[in-house]
């Protein structure tokens, strides 16, 4: 959001419609960031999602989650190169509702 909003200002509120080489600079940041916490939120045991998912289990469930946390890096793996184009599509939901939402 931080980096949204410094893009917001590095724009402007008016302009010819040019855009330079640092607002295209800080709109790829934006959008990095925005995909980067779209996939640390994911429920797969090394990334912070599955902290949040095994805080909010029921005990017999959450130890099984425990238990086949032992496989997250393969499962992360499988995600990264298997299900990529899922993460890209929720981050261009969430960068596109953001920016509509600063206005870029």
């Amino acid at each position: 959001i931080a980096s949204l909003l410094i893009l917001r200002v590095a724009l402007g509120s008016g302009g010819a419609g040019q855009v330079g080489i640092f607002q295209n600079f800080l709109y790829m940041f934006a959008s990095i960031n925005v995909v980067l916490f779209v996939f640390n939120l994911l429920p797969i045991p090394p990334l912070d999602g599955s902290h949040i998912l095994f805080a909010l289990l029921p005990g017999d469930t959450s130890r099984l989650y425990f238990m086949l946390s032992q496989y997250g890096m393969l499962i992360l793996l499988a995600v990264v190169f298997l299900g990529g184009n899922l993460i890209w599509r929720i981050s261009d939901v969430i960068f596109g509702g953001l920016s509509a939402l600063f206005g870029i």
